[in-house]
């Protein structure tokens, strides 16, 4: 999808009848969810001219696409109380990884 395609998207999302926000962004149509979005959804989130909830909208959508190099900018976008809650939700939507002292060793 193309920036402007993407912004009215995100735009037009409501949250679902959920109570719980964690799984709110999975409700995103998959066509916004996309990992070739991935430079447009950033782009988006970085825009300060753009409206908050656009911007929250578009890192939860970065925390679907999954793609680390979102996570600079969803952890700069912790510091907007606008947009903490999409961005820590994004971040918590990232899989986890072992600590270089849990991981296990392979002996041969």
């Amino acid at each position: 999808m193309k920036k402007p395609d993407l912004i009215q998207a995100l735009a037009h999302f409501r949250r679902p009848g959920s109570p719980v926000y964690a799984g709110h962004f999975t409700h995103l149509p998959v066509s916004v969810r996309q990992p070739g979005n991935y430079a447009a959804l950033l782009a988006i989130l970085n825009d300060p001219s753009l409206p908050p909830g656009v911007r929250e909208h578009a890192a939860g959508a970065l925390g679907e696409v999954r793609d680390r190099r979102a996570v600079p900018s969803l952890l700069a976008a912790l510091d907007s109380a606008r947009l903490r809650r999409g961005a820590a939700v994004a971040l918590g939507r990232r899989p986890a990884s072992r600590p270089a002292c849990c991981r296990r060793r392979r002996s041969g």
